[in-house]
């Protein structure tokens, strides 16, 4: 029971238990993330014990955008964990690729169709597969962020990568060059003369 102060997954974070009600909030990083915990968990302790429950409502992302949220994710999540180059590429990403759809709209309506419907609509514009999953790949962490920051129930981006695959691409085959093929040829008639005949001679790039 009460207001515990934890660490978990480089953040500090606010573990609430009233009356078997339970409650997490990620606070920050840091010295000043520790110190704003700490600080919260005793203004929150005191609002329990004098009967104000109001801080257990499900106030999940209510009022909070799409654009509100990432921004705050690029800033407490992303700058202060990944590479500078990394996270310019995230902001990028999600600038060009997600807010034209997504910015202004309330987090919550953020839905799996929805999603869906702009995955259909770049697999129709030329993008390869690789390239759009890699988008999808940023846009899940965003979400995921959200779930653990209890802004989202669920993440609707999970499990989407079979929808970007384009209509009529074809995985492209590598081949041995004439020289991997010779060098493997040669070592397997001298290690495994059985299995020679198991590499056909048309599996070549010039």
């Amino acid at each position: 029971m009460g207001v515990k102060v934890k660490a978990w997954k480089g953040a500090w974070w606010l573990k609430i238990n009233h009356k078997g009600r339970r409650k997490s909030k990620r606070v920050g990083v840091g010295k000043e993330g520790k110190k704003a915990a700490e600080l919260a968990a005793v203004q929150i302790q005191a609002r329990l014990v004098s009967g104000d429950e109001s801080v257990l409502q499900d106030t999940r992302g209510r009022g909070l955008t799409f654009q509100e949220h990432t921004e705050a994710w690029l800033k407490n999540y992303v700058v202060p964990q990944r590479k500078a180059g990394t996270a310019e590429k995230y902001e990028a990403i999600l600038r060009k690729h997600w807010f034209p759809a997504f910015a202004r709209m309330p987090l919550t309506a953020l839905t799996r169709d929805r999603i869906k419907a702009v995955l259909a609509e770049k697999s129709g514009s030329g993008l390869k597969s690789k390239t759009i999953k890699g988008h999808l790949d940023v846009l899940r962490a965003c979400l995921s962020a959200a779930v653990e920051d209890d802004l989202l129930a669920t993440n609707p981006a999970s499990r989407l990568g079979k929808f970007v695959t384009r209509s009529g691409e074809s995985r492209e085959v590598e081949t041995f060059t004439r020289t991997e093929l010779t060098t493997v040829l040669e070592t397997a008639e001298r290690e495994m003369p059985a299995y020679r005949t198991r590499f056909p001679g048309h599996c070549v790039s010039e």
